[in-house]
């Protein structure tokens, strides 16, 4: 009934001429093929660049006083370094080298070394805040003696 069978209706592809001959019409040329919907759609504006979350470097303390603040400082120090991994170079130029500045600025100023057993003695008598509140020779209030 619809003449699928009819070979006057169908198109006659010839895959051996190239396809500038034929007429736009007759190559695409199916049953019931304008009961689709076409939509003509622009593109639009174009899109910038997506906001990123900022990186505040800022947020790093001056100073670190124990070891829980030591501890919330590495925190902070790995969100950072994420944040710097992630950050497009469209947006940061100079990401992995930011990177580099902060792990130098907290593993050679901000977070000291332990101090040691000679430095607790008599000329020196240093105390180690971070590592080692209560001595060298005594058991750390937030460490497991394993991890001292």
């Amino acid at each position: 009934p619809y003449g699928f069978d009819d070979p006057s209706v169908l198109p006659i592809l010839d895959l051996n001429s190239g396809s500038s001959e034929a007429p736009a019409e007759e190559w695409g040329l199916y049953p019931m093929f304008d009961r689709l919907l076409r939509e003509q759609k622009s593109p639009g504006t174009k899109v910038g660049i997506p906001l990123l979350v900022p990186i505040d470097l800022l947020a790093m303390p001056e100073k670190i006083d124990d070891f829980e603040a030591a501890f919330v400082m590495l925190r902070l120090c790995e969100e950072l370094c994420s944040k710097l991994t992630f950050v497009g170079a469209e947006r940061c130029k100079f990401g992995p080298f930011l990177k580099v500045a902060l792990l130098q600025n907290v593993f050679t100023e901000l977070l000291p070394l332990p101090v040691g057993p000679v430095a607790e003695g008599p000329p020196i008598c240093l105390v180690d805040p971070i590592w080692a509140p209560n001595g060298c020779s005594g058991v750390h209030p937030l460490m497991t003696r394993s991890a001292q």
